[in-house]
């Protein structure tokens, strides 16, 4: 028999799959679960029990955004798209599935340190439902036929005579995808949704990462935009950049370009992004790009002079690594505890720290901790909130836990009690936090058990209570205690960035301390009368510091960048976070100065620049 070398070709069909930025838990069929299923003229929405009003308002949405998306893009879905809304894991996400005409929701609100605060719902279904309108009026083939993949195998000559075709030794694949769209401008466009919506919008958080990296030269290169990162930190950046890139088109172009970048990349020649560029705007991606950063460097630098002559901030204690959050002094004032990713590439990477400010040394205590922390007054243990693994019916839920320094040992506080953003009052008692459900999540309070720390059967708190009873997806962050115990302030969102609050704990009282347009969060007392926190009144998040008898609210730091999460030590040092270009840094202030406003000045009426709220606030109908 003669053997002969042999060349294959074979045409295969792909399929694009969601890039998620975080990881979600493991899957697991959880067959406890109930479904059921609303319908609308465009919609269908599955959902399990817990999750109705979640459900509800999602179908709300969609109809209210189908219209505008539809004509921005000039393109209407292949029949109803189907939402399958999740709340069986305390994860935050979106995806879209185009291909499948579906999207997936989870329903706890995102709380990422490097994004705003938006209505989560408003904003998330939004933006999958643009993915959807934007990739469908680029494709150039049906839906179902996502590719076309060219691909040789090749054989090496006979070696054995007991080999009949030879080892392969050549294996190549070209794809041909019916969808050609870079990430930044897929991105970039799901964020700016439909001209007057203001779901999500240019909030201070993303126009601080862009200033700080224009500024220091640090951002990310046109054919890195292209990909998601290598690090949560640069993956971030194709978000960010694009929403900035795509709303430089709308601004210099017109909103109109947008469908008709989409629409040119059906073209069954448009094998590169550049060819509807070219068609609609005249230059180029290398082109465009370059315009857009020299339209920002001259931006930041113009609004940001006078800071940059007035700059108010502290010594940095931790610069490496990109997500060093969360600061705690120690009671006596000679340890600070924090979280960091460094030495990792994601912020699921971060740690817990405590660094000796006498030795200057730092020690890493526990691995997979970065939520706010909590000393408890005799400074023996430090509170926090994690996720333990899957219960019993395969749920990842968030619990408290807490480190034991002397025993160095880490103690589970709850189980599945969905709980995070944990306090202890200053007599040890006593915890406060937030318990998360159906997308709303409420501030908490519950007694410590007396030696709880001894206590072998994992019950260690009792009288569990609730001290708000939200029902429409509002959220309680950072929650913390008076010194004298009787209050809690925490920031609060419903609709767009946070406000503060107090709580009364016997009375149930409570009064709003911050409530603009902008966004003001993570209050800490400096005693029973005062307050520090962080806000972006400005554009900018600085500290400020607010008496509660007056009303007087005091700016005490200028950034260039930002300051966030304040921690007041007992000789009155504050510790904070000061964003830089790579990423949260940890620094502290050793004195408290009052700065001028006139030398914070970056946007002027920033307030005015902010959209507002022209949607339903109320309860979705019941479609039971």
């Amino acid at each position: 028999m003669q053997l002969v070398k042999r060349t294959t070709l074979f045409l295969a069909l792909g399929l694009l799959l969601p890039t998620i930025l975080q990881a979600q838990p493991a899957s697991y069929n959880h067959p406890e679960l109930i479904w059921e299923v609303y319908d609308s003229e465009h919609f269908q929405v599955m959902f399990h029990q817990g999750s109705e009003r979640t459900a509800r308002e999602i179908l709300r949405i969609a109809e209210d955004i189908y219209e505008p998306t539809t004509e921005l893009y000039n393109y209407e879905p292949e029949g109803k798209i189907r939402f399958i809304v999740k709340d069986h894991d305390d994860y935050s996400n979106g995806g879209a599935y185009y291909y499948d005409n579906k999207i997936l929701i989870w329903a706890k609100p995102m709380d990422f340190d490097l994004r705003g605060t938006h209505n989560w719902l408003r904003n998330v279904v939004t933006h999958e439902f643009t993915h959807m309108m934007q990739l469908g009026a680029s494709r150039k083939l049906p839906r179902w036929l996502p590719a076309f993949y060219f691909q040789v195998i090749d054989y090496e000559e006979e070696k054995r005579p007991d080999v009949l075709y030879g080892y392969p030794n050549i294996l190549s694949s070209y794809p041909l995808p019916m969808t050609i769209i870079p990430p930044w401008y897929a991105e970039g466009c799901a964020q700016s949704q439909a001209p007057g919506m203001g779901y999500d919008h240019w909030d201070s958080h993303r126009d601080m990462i862009l200033r700080m990296r224009t500024l220091e030269n640090n951002l990310l290169t046109y054919t890195e935009m292209g990909y998601y990162g290598k690090t949560s930190y640069n993956a971030e950046g194709v978000y960010d950049h694009g929403y900035a890139l795509v709303q430089y088109i709308t601004h210099k172009y017109g909103w109109d370009k947008l469908g008709a970048i989409s629409h040119d990349m059906q073209n069954a020649f448009a094998f590169t992004f550049d060819y509807a560029l070219k068609r609609n705007l005249g230059i180029n991606g290398g082109e465009l790009y370059d315009d857009w950063v020299q339209s920002m460097q001259q931006t930041y630098q113009e609004r940001t002079a006078t800071i940059q002559d007035n700059l108010v901030t502290g010594e940095l204690i931790e610069a490496e690594g990109f997500a060093n959050l969360n600061p705690a002094w120690s009671p006596d004032g000679k340890k600070l505890a924090f979280t960091s990713n460094k030495g990792g590439d994601y912020f699921a990477n971060s740690q817990l720290y405590v660094y000796d400010l006498e030795s200057e040394q730092q020690e890493a205590i526990q691995a997979g901790i970065g939520s706010p922390l909590a000393w408890s007054p005799d400074g023996r243990f430090i509170f926090y909130d994690k996720q333990f693994g899957p219960g019993p019916k395969g749920s990842h839920w968030d619990d408290l836990a807490v480190w034991d320094t002397e025993e160095e040992k880490e103690i589970r506080l709850t189980r599945h009690l969905r709980a995070s953003h944990v306090d202890v009052s200053a007599d040890g008692r006593q915890v406060c936090f937030t318990v998360n459900a159906d997308g709303t999540q409420n501030l908490w309070i519950a007694d410590l058990k007396e030696n709880w720390w001894e206590i072998k059967d994992n019950v260690r708190i009792e009288n569990e209570r609730a001290l708000t009873h939200f029902n429409n997806g509002d959220q309680v962050y950072t929650p913390r205690w008076s010194p004298d115990g009787s209050s809690i302030a925490f920031s609060w969102n419903r609709h767009r960035d946070r406000d503060l609050r107090i709580m009364e704990v016997v009375s149930g009282e409570m009064i709003t301390l911050a409530q603009t347009t902008t966004d003001e969060r993570d209050p800490v007392w400096v005693d029973n009368e005062s307050l520090y926190f962080s806000s972006d009144r400005t554009g900018i998040f600085n500290l400020y510091r607010c008496d509660l008898n007056s009303g007087n609210t005091t700016p005490i730091t200028n950034m260039l960048g930002g300051a966030f999460m304040p921690s007041v030590s007992a000789d009155g040092q504050i510790a904070y976070i000061d964003f830089q270009a790579t990423g949260f840094k940890l620094a502290k202030l050793d004195a408290v100065t009052e700065v001028d406003p006139v030398a914070m000045s970056y946007i002027p009426d920033y307030e005015e620049t902010l959209p507002g709220i022209d949607y339903a606030q109320d309860l979705a109908p019941d479609l039971s």
